[in-house]
C-alpha cells in the first residue's frame, strides 16, 4: 500500500447543472472527434490540486482547506461559456467556465491556497480562472468539426448553482477513467 495519495481540493457540481453540461456533451460529442468526456458525476471546479500527498500529511490538508473555508459565506455562481485550452482552434481540453460570481470562487482559492502554502505547498504559477474540464482530445483529425462546435456553444449557458462546500478529494487513475473518493467536505 502507497504511502502517498493523489489529492485535489474542488466545488462538486450540482445535479441541475450537471443534467445541463450532460446535453451539451452529447451534442458535442456528435461531432467532436476522438474526445474522452467527462462522467457527469466526476464534475467538479478544481480550486487547487495537491498532486501525491503522504497519507500523514492528509489531515492537514483538510484542516488548512477547512480554515481557508471560515471566511466564506455560500455564493451563487453561473455556469456556461465553452472554451478550449490552449485555443478553441486547437483543442486539447474542453472546459465551461463561470459567467457569474468568478469573483467568489477567486476569493475563496486564494484563502484556502494561503492555508496550503503555510503547511508547504507551492502557490500555483497563474492567476486562478474557474472552469470545469468537460473533456479532454485525444486525436484531433483534420476536418474534425470540434472547433466550430465551441464556436456555436461559445455562449451555452448551464445554469446558476450555490456554492456551499468544498471537498478534498483523492484521485485514483485507471484506464476507464479517474475514480474520486471523499477525503473531506466543509460547509460555508
Amino acid at each position: 500500500m502507497s504511502s502517498f495519495i493523489r489529492t485535489f481540493v474542488a466545488v462538486p457540481v450540482d445535479a441541475e447543472v450537471q443534467k445541463a453540461l450532460g446535453r451539451v456533451v452529447r451534442e458535442l460529442a456528435a461531432g467532436a472527434g476522438k474526445v474522452k468526456w467527462v462522467e457527469p458525476e466526476n464534475l467538479h471546479f478544481t480550486l487547487k490540486f495537491l498532486g501525491d500527498v503522504r497519507m500523514n500529511d492528509v489531515p492537514a490538508v483538510c484542516q488548512a482547506v477547512a480554515e481557508g473555508c471560515r471566511e466564506h459565506a455560500p455564493f451563487e455562481i453561473e455556469v456556461g461559456s465553452i472554451g478550449a485550452f490552449p485555443a478553441d482552434d486547437r483543442p486539447r481540453t474542453v472546459w465551461v467556465g463561470v459567467n457569474g460570481g468568478a469573483s467568489a470562487m477567486q476569493a475563496l482559492q486564494a484563502s484556502i491556497e494561503e492555508r496550503l502554502l503555510a503547511i508547504g505547498f507551492r502557490r500555483e504559477g497563474r492567476a486562478y480562472e474557474p472552469h470545469l474540464t468537460i473533456g479532454r482530445v485525444r486525436e484531433n483529425p483534420r476536418g474534425n468539426s470540434l472547433p466550430e462546435l465551441l464556436r456555436q456553444y461559445r455562449d451555452f449557458a448551464a445554469g446558476a448553482m450555490v456554492v456551499s462546500q468544498v471537498v478534498v478529494f483523492s484521485s485514483e487513475l485507471r484506464t476507464e477513467g479517474p475514480v474520486y473518493g471523499v477525503l473531506a467536505t466543509t460547509e460555508l
